[in-house]
């Protein structure tokens, strides 16, 4: 004769080992789930973006952004005059070359520079060369000296290892670099039209030839970009012997760079312009406090390639010792 106490046990009991049956398949369905996620983050490209994701974060790129910007801010003016001052023996008049220095500016921004700087420009002084050289050159060095010991710490997690004038060496020829790029970038965008028009004396232009040559006009500034972005990955952070990143990842990481500064800069000139009232904020402020923010997007853009690059070297370390 069964126990009333047993069968009441029983009853009770059963619940338990129903609630332990749901709790073993919801922890089968969760580890299932999850071999699946990192079958995801072993191969593909949700690992790459987590990790990347990842190290901008502990690398703390939006606090060493902000620095840099305080450099290129400082950098920008003389540098922009010097290189208008260059152009301004041309033929061309200095409001076409400003306005395809300023294109990715918000209207505030370039409305605000425009006529400050061609003010300083029409002078024509070789003094004016002179110090706007020597001036951007001075701050644009600095802070790429930052960058590269930001830089060298993000591929070496550590500190850059290369004596105090090496350093500077390093920054000065990335500087005089950049300003020959830049150069490279406002001919090829100004004398454009001008080369298309020579060589349409010799040859007859299709339309199909045509749009060929608008397309090189418009991405040959992206390439230049690229390759100076990539030589800066390369060549400007300290590496340990045998570690230097690979000219391949370098280029690679440098377009993905001055891809997302040219979308970005696009995007947020579209906002501002279209969306964003910062002057009912602002006042007359607004032109100086839009350049101040797009300068600190281009330092995050730059940092963020960097940290990219840094990733994609890691994980093929990881590779090859697998």
């Amino acid at each position: 004769m069964n126990d009333p106490d047993d069968k009441a046990a029983q009853k009770t009991d059963y619940p338990e080992e129903e609630s332990a049956t749901a709790d073993r398949q919801k922890l089968s369905a969760g580890r299932t789930l999850l071999n699946k996620l990192k079958f995801l983050q072993r191969f593909g490209p949700i690992s790459f973006l987590v990790e990347w994701i990842r190290r901008m974060s502990e690398n703390r790129v939006s606090l060493v952004g902000a620095q840099l910007a305080y450099y290129l801010m400082l950098s920008f003016f003389p540098f922009t005059i010097f290189l208008l001052s260059i152009f301004s023996y041309s033929r061309f008049g200095s409001e076409e070359i400003l306005a395809n220095q300023l294109a990715l500016l918000p209207e505030a921004s370039s409305n605000f520079l425009t006529p400050i700087l061609l003010n300083i420009v029409r002078t024509r002084s070789t003094a004016l060369l002179s110090t706007s050289l020597f001036l951007a050159l001075w701050s644009s060095s600095t802070g790429i000296k930052n960058l590269i010991n930001e830089m060298s710490r993000i591929f070496n997690q550590g500190q850059n290892k290369r004596p105090f004038w090496r350093t500077r060496l390093v920054a000065a020829a990335a500087t005089v670099l950049i300003v020959v790029l830049m150069i490279l970038i406002l001919a090829s965008q100004v004398f454009g039209n001008v080369i298309y028009n020579y060589l349409s004396r010799y040859f007859s232009w299709s339309e199909i030839s045509h749009s060929i040559w608008d397309a090189l006009v418009t991405y040959i500034p992206l390439v230049i970009l690229s390759l100076g972005l990539a030589m800066l990955y390369r060549y400007g952070p300290y590496f340990e012997p045998g570690c230097r990143l690979s000219f391949g990842k370098a280029w690679v990481s440098g377009g993905v760079a001055a891809v997302s500064w040219v979308l970005i800069s696009y995007l947020f000139r579209i906002y501002v312009n279209n969306f964003a009232n910062y002057a009912n904020v602002y006042g007359s402020l607004v032109g100086i406090i839009l350049l101040l923010f797009w300068l600190y997007l281009s330092a995050v853009v730059i940092m963020a390639g960097s940290v990219f690059a840094s990733v994609w070297q890691e994980r093929s370390r990881r590779k090859m010792i697998q």
